[in-house]
């Protein structure tokens, strides 16, 4: 039971995900206009022309899925507050001289250290997914173990990126 009428939820599930695929949008274009630091190896490769492409589709998904929309939603936002906490760094220093120190600090660690943390970080965040769906009310026709799934997600796709950004850096770095 939700505080929400039925008949209406689609409809604020697709404005939900407008705030949270415009606020991923922006806190990215804000940290990194070229791309360089997006994490997201599709994103990166087709460029704003894709993310502004799904960003626009993704609102339908209610009509579609409810439960989907649900996991968007929790993504966006998450997306979003990872974006936001680099920001002010990002804006400090400068987008080129974020990426060198990062990849100055890659030049002082290794590879497994780096997918250790990322492995970690990804088990925790995993682990309030897992926790949301296993307290969950009901199966998965109860929208609060969607939450739970749209957060075991963001963990699979950080375990995901991370392997794939920290590779690609680090076999970077290696050809220099």
């Amino acid at each position: 039971m939700t505080l929400i009428d039925p008949r209406y939820l689609p409809h604020i599930l697709c404005i939900l995900i407008i705030i949270g695929r415009l606020s991923d949008v922006v806190s990215t274009f804000i940290a990194s206009r070229s791309l360089k630091l997006e994490s997201n190896p599709i994103s990166q490769r087709y460029g704003w022309p894709f993310i502004i492409i799904i960003s626009i589709l993704l609102p339908f998904l209610p009509y579609i899925t409810t439960k989907g929309a649900v996991v968007v939603i929790v993504v966006s936002f998450w997306c979003s507050a990872d974006n936001t906490s680099r920001i002010w760094l990002i804006r400090a220093v400068g987008e080129k001289e974020y990426s060198e120190f990062i990849s100055h600090a890659m030049a002082k660690s290794s590879l497994s250290h780096a997918l250790v943390c990322a492995y970690m970080k990804s088990f925790f965040i995993a682990a309030i997914g897992f926790s949301i769906i296993l307290l969950c009310s009901k199966s998965s026709e109860d929208l609060v173990f969607w939450f739970g799934v749209g957060i075991l997600s963001i963990a699979i796709s950080n375990a995901m990126t991370s392997t794939y950004t920290l590779k690609s850096h680090f076999k970077r770095m290696a050809v220099r």
